[in-house]
């Protein structure tokens, strides 16, 4: 599985993407922080210039000059709320940016694990087929030695027959599902290890779901973008009113222009100015924007309240999912052992002629099933495992790599498309 995830980290297009935005908006913070410096602009220009008055000969004349200018803000609350408004804004990638790794790893697990179940699916299918083919050859046998009846043979094809079509099944979703993981992986793959039989599977740490949920509130992660969301509509509830505070910069200039043609001296022109400029009416737009970023700022304390609402709620159900599936394998694990020993008893009941074939069919299907779902169970006690730490986005790779400790190569091969 560690091998799947890294070769996902650099080629998840999802993951990509998230990146990419997150270093963007990087840059966001630096640009929104040039609005403190000064503004320095400069310009050149040439005039022609003619002069007729009545009476006079016309005069023409160019002239050349040059111009530097600086402006440098000292109070603008527009710059200012638009700053902290983009550090809110790589924060809230940073999160999104850790968001898509941990659900690239819920990605990788739960494909992983879903082609685990599909296999063992197949494997128990047509191991559960095979030993009815064995028994098919026994009953014909006491068939024709008359200890059998012809209704016992067909009854053991039919199931056969059956067996044949979830094998079927079984392969079929064991290569959409392997389809899925070399979509991940980006490429054709060989062998997959398997869950150790002898394996417990670890159940909630800690048990105890107040601390989970209280991980949630704090640290979710759809929790914390509602939580800058409302920061941001903060901001611009700050600048909405901002708009009614006066703007005071520093403005300083130096044009020196060419004489005139020979008519006159060069001139040079500097200029320093301290410029106020303060906003009297607007047609009422300040106004309608306060409103509406209020309203806005209102919208954003009630989705946070959903999102930590949300985040409880899935923690309770992932938290008692948990705990249902860990009895759940401590139940299986006693009927599968409960369902082997009643197989084996059915068996020497057959051969003594105290049970019939139908009794030994139903031991058998009764164990296929109970051995399916205690392999289905552990699988979704992990993944459940994984998904309760990614809502308190606690989720690591060292998790990831946890769980891998607990498989095993059992030389099964993926098999190719053409099987």
């Amino acid at each position: 599985m560690l091998t799947l995830l890294k070769r996902a980290e650099n080629i998840d297009p999802q993951l990509a993407s998230a990146r990419l935005a997150y270093q963007a908006d990087q840059e966001g913070v630096p640009r929104a922080r040039a609005g403190f410096f000064p503004q320095i602009t400069g310009g050149w220009a040439r005039t022609h210039n003619q002069i007729k008055a009545e009476g006079l000969p016309s005069v023409s004349y160019t002239q050349n000059g040059w111009q530097v200018s600086l402006t440098q803000p000292l109070f603008n609350w527009d710059i200012w709320t638009t700053y902290k408004q983009s550090e809110l804004a790589e924060a809230k990638s940073a999160i999104l940016f850790a968001q898509a790794y941990q659900e690239l790893f819920l990605r990788v697990a739960n494909t992983y694990f879903a082609f685990l179940a599909a296999r063992d699916d197949l494997r128990l299918t047509g191991t559960y087929r095979q030993s009815l083919k064995e028994q098919l050859k026994v009953t014909k046998l006491r068939f024709r030695g008359g200890e059998a009846t012809l209704v016992d043979v067909r009854d053991i094809e039919a199931a056969i027959d059956r067996a044949q079509m979830q094998e079927i099944s079984a392969q079929g979703l064991m290569e959409t599902k392997r389809q899925d993981l070399e979509e991940i992986f980006g490429g054709p793959l060989a062998r997959i290890a398997g869950l150790r039989q002898d394996v417990s599977v670890p159940g909630v740490m800690p048990d105890d779901m107040s601390i989970w949920i209280a991980q949630a509130k704090r640290n979710n992660f759809d929790v914390q973008l509602q939580e800058i969301a409302r920061k941001t509509a903060d901001l611009e509830t700050s600048k909405a009113k901002g708009a009614h505070l006066p703007t005071i910069s520093l403005n300083a200039s130096h044009s020196p222009v060419g004489a005139a043609g020979g008519f006159g001296t060069p001139t040079t022109t500097n200029t320093v100015m301290l410029q106020v400029s303060i906003p009297i009416f607007s047609g009422f737009e300040t106004q309608y924007r306060v409103r509406q970023a209020l309203a806005l700022e209102e919208k954003a304390n009630s989705d946070l309240d959903a999102a930590e609402r949300k985040s409880v709620g899935a923690v309770r159900e992932s938290f008692f999912s948990m705990q249902t599936d860990l009895q759940k394998i401590q139940s299986l694990a006693n009927a599968v052992r409960s369902s082997s020993a009643a197989l084996d008893a059915n068996k020497i009941g057959y051969r003594v002629g105290g049970r019939s074939d139908s009794d030994v069919l139903q031991a058998k299907n009764a164990l296929l099933t109970t051995q399916r779902d205690l392999a289905h169970a552990r699988y979704d006690l992990l993944t459940q495992g994984l998904r309760l730490k990614s809502l308190t986005a606690s989720l690591e790779f060292a998790d990831i790599a946890a769980i891998n400790g607990l498989l095993e190569d059992t030389n099964e091969q993926v098999p190719n498309r053409s099987r």
